[in-house]
């Protein structure tokens, strides 16, 4: 069934008709499909690449089978965003999640859905400020200071 679903979106993609697809059972993985067909002509080769090894690699595997229309932040944190923090460095996530977003913004412009849920997620960077003086140093710096 999802096969035959994504046959027959990738067919309104080619035919130019996008907005024929029952919408409300489009999966990430078919919106993926239709927005790298879509847009990847307009991008660099290097952005071409990086963003269809996300989409193979990270994107669809952890979120290919929610449906477009009802992923949430509440399954998309600990689904897509936490999973790829056990494997990958904060930065590299920050990266797939920002990738994610592109995509999501462009069914936002595609009017496939109202807004892009996934906006306001932030990501620490995992790293320590590292403190570059001891108590005794600092003492004496501000001592200096005055």
């Amino acid at each position: 069934m999802a096969l035959l679903n994504l046959s027959e979106v990738k067919s309104d993609l080619i035919n130019a008709h996008i907005h024929r697809i029952d919408q409300s059972n489009v999966t990430i993985s078919q919106w993926l499909d239709v927005w790298f067909e879509t847009y990847q002509k307009d991008w660099k080769i290097t952005s071409k690449l990086q963003r269809a090894n996300a989409i193979k690699y990270q994107m669809k595997p952890l979120l290919g089978k929610y449906k477009l229309m009802s992923l949430d932040k509440s399954t998309y944190k600990p689904e897509f965003i936490d999973v790829l923090l056990k494997k990958y460095e904060p930065g590299t996530v920050q990266l797939f999640h920002r990738l994610f977003k592109i995509a999501i913004n462009a069914a936002v412009e595609d009017e496939i859905i109202v807004r892009n849920r996934f906006n306001n997620i932030t990501i620490e960077s995992g790293k320590k400020k590292d403190n570059f003086y001891t108590a005794d140093e600092l003492l004496v710096f501000l001592e200096s200071a005055i």
